[in-house]
């Protein structure tokens, strides 16, 4: 009879079930979070569009670009290795990179900007540019190279000029538009 009346004791409600070790717990739970924010996400509104739901406008297509007004079109800033001969190490710069495109071919200006930049990046870590080009005057010898290399990738005629900044330069709005577009 003890032992009858210390089973009857120990037996609780739901304890017939047996407990999954505490890991098991914590993967459950782990599931159940990464199951229920994405249904949480939905239920406020964030699911994706539907079929015949139009998506947000994210401003002007690069097919677009010929009806903006930009002058300017401001690539975001490349970071180029730059070797300093002199101690044997290579340090990275960034380089903003401005371009002006020929108004009557702004279109296939914007569709180059993508293939410039990554003309660009290429280029710069094929061969590295040295300590003594980046200091030059107004980075002259930087300057010709990224010239020649605009003019390869977009072909003659499709960009006006060519500017390099060491930081970002002012532009005015609807250069900004433009280079959204572009981008």
């Amino acid at each position: 009879m003890p032992v009858a009346a210390a089973a009857i004791a120990r037996h609780r409600p739901g304890s017939a079930r047996r407990r999954l070790p505490r890991w098991a717990r914590a993967g459950a739970a782990a599931l159940l979070l990464l199951t229920a924010l994405p249904a949480a996400a939905v239920a406020a509104g964030g699911a994706p569009a539907a079929e015949g739901e139009k998506k947000k406008d994210t401003g002007p297509r690069r097919d677009q670009a010929g009806a903006l007004s930009g002058e300017f079109i401001l690539l975001d800033p490349v970071f180029i290795p730059i070797v300093d001969e002199e101690r044997g190490r290579t340090a990275y710069t960034g380089i903003a990179v401005r371009l002006q495109p020929n108004p009557e071919r702004r279109v296939d200006a914007c569709f180059a900007v993508p293939r410039i930049i990554d003309a660009l990046i290429v280029a710069f870590y094929e061969d590295r540019a040295t300590r003594a080009q980046q200091t030059a005057k107004a980075m002259g010898p930087l300057l010709r190279r990224v010239e020649a290399l605009v003019k390869e990738v977009a072909g003659a005629g499709v960009f006006n000029g060519v500017s390099l900044f060491e930081q970002m330069p002012e532009i005015d709005e609807t250069s900004v538009k433009l280079s959204r577009a572009c981008k």
